[in-house]
Formats: structure tokens, C-alpha cells, sequence
């Protein structure tokens, strides 16, 4: 009798998410891809070894999405590993229907596909979780539990015609202090406040007592002027002042810190638009740690797409916290290959501050 340590599957969810079925369209060995710093985060390729059908026709990917799932029966392990929209990519050629690929791509995508059509503006004081829901609905899909939060843009923005809307809500976003729209592996949005690197939750800690099989490597960028402190102000509106941040280098072990150096050495970023002092202060934060670039990059293949904690199932997404030997990073790439047996890669850069 063979025991079945892990295996992967596919299935099919309705637009509002709800459960349809499994369904077995895909060939073995799709590569599940997520980096925070493209447009949409989280996508895949998969090839179909015939067209997929639903109800006696061919698949309407407008009106489903499909979801990677992971198991580890033997341990009652079972979760989503991503969500996706599909589009196809390869061709049907001839009387009978020929092998589709398909690209996949998180929720977000609907709202790259969609573009103003008229300029856009908000105005001053407009509170911004709710426009961004109406803004994601406006695009077809539907928003989940938002936020509770009270904040109002600070000046007037325009957007021209032709911008998507993946780039208005996310300048709200930013705005406002929260991460660039994402979702969760589940498919649900992802629409989450930055506090800042060292007031995140660190999601593993890479200890060298943890018994996880990984396996670190670092390469290091070198520059020749680091600067260590970021001075970041928005624009002045009416009567109302501009915002100012600092941020500062202050880690005496950073051989680019204002303690190390003897000298500061400054950058500053103008006329932002952020609402609140609280939001400026972590951008100017965040600008801080991307400025610091002689932090090391590394990457790890781990037993996957899964790492196991007191908790249980702890599914890895991007601009998580991870940390080894004090140093706090955050996870920029994912590679996960559904394949058993098969191992995660995972990119994280170093961002300071301590565990």
C-alpha cells in the first residue's frame, strides 16, 4: 500500500469564491510565481492537455477562477498555495482542439484590465477604504471585510484618461500607509497597513535550532554612497502645511549608519502624497531600507509550499517578515513547484532591526 506524503490539486471557485469543485484540466509541474515588485504579485503558467469545458461549453475564465491547493494527508495538512484568473495563451488550431496554455494571475488582475476613461480626481478630505472598495467593485469583483480605518485623502489627486486602476488604488494605498493592493493565497484581497518592517509580525524565524530543511545563501549589492537618512515631505495644499519624516540610520553595526560613518549622508523625496504624518513617516522608513542596499539578499529552498509551526499551516506571502540570527527580511520572491517532492525557493532581503 502506497502512502501518499503530499500531493497538489486544482479547483474551481465561483466569483464570489465559493467552493465549486475539484477539477483536473492541468498537467503535473505548474510554477507558481510571486514577486512584489511586478505589476500584478502573484501568477502561473500552466499547460492543459486538452481545452478546459464547464456545463458542455468551453471555460468562461471571466466568471470562475481557479485555485492551487496543497496536502499533506498523513498530517491533516490542507490549504491554498494561490487563486488565479486565466487567460489564455496558446491557440486552438483545426477541427479538434489543441493543447492551451494558460497565464494565471491573482484578482488583481481585473483591475489592470480596466482603465479610466475620463479623468479622475478626488478631492481633499474624501475617506479613502471606501473608495477603494467601490473603486475594486467598479472592476467586477468583490471586496470582502475592509478595513475600519477613518483616514481622508490630504490634498486634491488627479488621474488622466487611460490609467488603470491598479495604479489609482494603489497611489490611494500608498497615500493612506498600506501595501500596494495583493491577495491572499486563499483568493481573498490583501488590503493591509505598513507599519514599518520592525513592527511587523515575523511570520518564521529562520534559527539554525528550527528543524527546517533550507538552505541560505546571500550575494550582497555594493554602492559607493549609502545614504543614511531620508527626508521625505508631501505637497502643501490651501492652508495646510506640508508633512515631514525622517528617517535615520542609526544601527552602530551598519557600516553605512550615521554612528559607523561619523557623517550623514541624506536623500529626500518631495512632493508626496501621503495623508497622515504616520503613513510619511513609514514610507520614509520603507525608502530607508531600499536605500541600504549592501544588505544581503537571500535565497533559500525549503520544503514547501509549507513551513510548519506550533500554529500549524503558515502559508508564505509576499512582504511576510522572516528572520534569521536577529535580522529581520522581508520575503520579495516565491517559487513554488507543483510537483512532490519538489522544493520551495524563496528570496528575502534584509531589512534591519532585531527579532
Amino acid at each position: 500500500m502506497v502512502r501518499i506524503l503530499e500531493k497538489y490539486s486544482w479547483h474551481l471557485l465561483s466569483k464570489d469564491l465559493s467552493y465549486l469543485g475539484p477539477v483536473d484540466w492541468f498537467e503535473v509541474g505548474a510554477k507558481l510565481t510571486t514577486n512584489i515588485n511586478t505589476e500584478v504579485t502573484d501568477t502561473a503558467t500552466v499547460e492543459c492537455p486538452r481545452v478546459p469545458m464547464l456545463d458542455g461549453g468551453p471555460v468562461d475564465w471571466n466568471r470562475v477562477f481557479v485555485q492551487a491547493r496543497y496536502e499533506r494527508p498523513r498530517e491533516g495538512l490542507s490549504g491554498a498555495i494561490g487563486t488565479y484568473r486565466a487567460r489564455v495563451t496558446g491557440r486552438e488550431l483545426g477541427v479538434l482542439p489543441t493543447r492551451p496554455d494558460l497565464s494565471l494571475y491573482d484578482r488583481t488582475l481585473a483591475l489592470v484590465e480596466k482603465e479610466l476613461t475620463a479623468s479622475f480626481s478626488v478631492a481633499s478630505g474624501t475617506p479613502i477604504v471606501p473608495l477603494i472598495g467601490s473603486l475594486i467593485v467598479e472592476c467586477g469583483e468583490t471586496t470582502g471585510p475592509l478595513p475600519d480605518d477613518p483616514v481622508v485623502t490630504r490634498i486634491e489627486t488627479v488621474w488622466e484618461p487611460g490609467t488603470k486602476y491598479l495604479r489609482v488604488v494603489n497611489d490611494l494605498l500608498s497615500s493612506a500607509g498600506y501595501f500596494a493592493l495583493a491577495t491572499y493565497r486563499d483568493g481573498r484581497f490583501k488590503i493591509e497597513r505598513n507599519p514599518g518592517v520592525d513592527y511587523r509580525p515575523i511570520v518564521w524565524n529562520f534559527d539554525t535550532s528550527v528543524p527546517v530543511s533550507h538552505t541560505p545563501g546571500v550575494s550582497q549589492k555594493i554602492s559607493a554612497v549609502v545614504p543614511n537618512e531620508i527626508i521625505c515631505t508631501t505637497q502643501a495644499s490651501g492652508e495646510k502645511a506640508a508633512l515631514i519624516a525622517v528617517a535615520r540610520n542609526t544601527d552602530p553595526l551598519d557600516p553605512n549608519s550615521i554612528p559607523f560613518t561619523g557623517r550623514t549622508i541624506s536623500k529626500s523625496y518631495t512632493n508626496l502624497q501621503m495623508a497622515t504624518q504616520e503613513a510619511l513617516q513609514a514610507y520614509a522608513s520603507q525608502m530607508l531600507a531600499l536605500n541600504s542596499n549592501t544588505r544581503g539578499v537571500n535565497t533559500r529552498t525549503l520544503i514547501h509550499p509549507r513551513i510548519m509551526s506550533a500554529q500549524g499551516w503558515v502559508p508564505m506571502h509576499g512582504n511576510d517578515v522572516v528572520a534569521q540570527d536577529g535580522r529581520r527580511e522581508v520575503v520579495e520572491n516565491i517559487d513554488i513547484v507543483m510537483t512532490p517532492g519538489a522544493t520551495m525557493k524563496l528570496v528575502s532581503r534584509e531589512a534591519g532591526g532585531g527579532v
